[in-house]
Parts: C-alpha cells; structure tokens; sequence
C-alpha cells in the first residue's frame, strides 16, 4: 500500500519523508496526472491504486470520503494534516540529529483508516 499526495499537499512534508525513508512509496497527484481532478476523483483513483491520501484539505475531503463510505465505496485511508513546516528538511537532519520542523514531528489532526 503507497501513498498519494493530495494537490496542493506540502511538497517539503513530501520531500521529509522520503528523506526519512527513501524506499516509502508516496506519489504526488502531479506525477499520476490527476492536476485539476475534483475529490471525488482522486479518492477514486486512490482507491483503485491502493493508495491512502495524505491532504491538507479538511473542508470537503473528509466529507467526500466519509459519502464512499456511506455507499459503501473502497476507501483505503486518509490522513488530514493540518501542519506547516519551518525551515529546510536536508539529509544530515535525519542522521540522528533533531530537524527544524514545528513540534519535531508533523502533528496530525485526524486519521481516517478505513480496512
């Protein structure tokens, strides 16, 4: 199971990731060609990929993917971060030394995981 970055999710909180863990499967909506895609569509596109949605978006995602299930819809999982990032995430941050990003870690304000 990946991950797919929403739209306009934070491409250095992308970036942290992959530096942390450079084998983590994580695409972007860019990279899959789903640019301009309505909600609806990319939770499609990332039920049918297996892929669980990280978004900043806690205005309509949440409400599209709670109306799959509701319909009883796949819906792999999705987490909600509402978080910004300070500061520039390099490879020597992650060499057991801390890193400048707010609270150390990114703070989650819901996860959705649906099995």
């Amino acid at each position: 199971m990946g991950l797919l970055a929403d739209e306009n999710f934070n491409r250095d909180i992308v970036r942290g990731l992959l530096l942390r863990m450079p084998t983590l499967d994580v695409v972007r909506v860019k990279d899959v060609g789903l640019i301009g895609v309505d909600d609806a569509g990319v939770l499609a596109w990332a039920s049918e990929n297996d892929r669980i949605i990280l978004t900043h978006d806690r205005a309509t995602m949440p409400d599209f993917a709670y109306g799959r299930l509701r319909e009883g819809r796949a819906m792999p999982g999705m987490f909600v971060l509402n978080v910004a990032v300070h500061g520039i995430l390099n490879d020597s941050d992650f060499n057991g030394k801390t890193f400048p990003v707010q609270e150390r870690l990114f703070p989650i304000t819901k996860v959705y995981r649906i099995q």
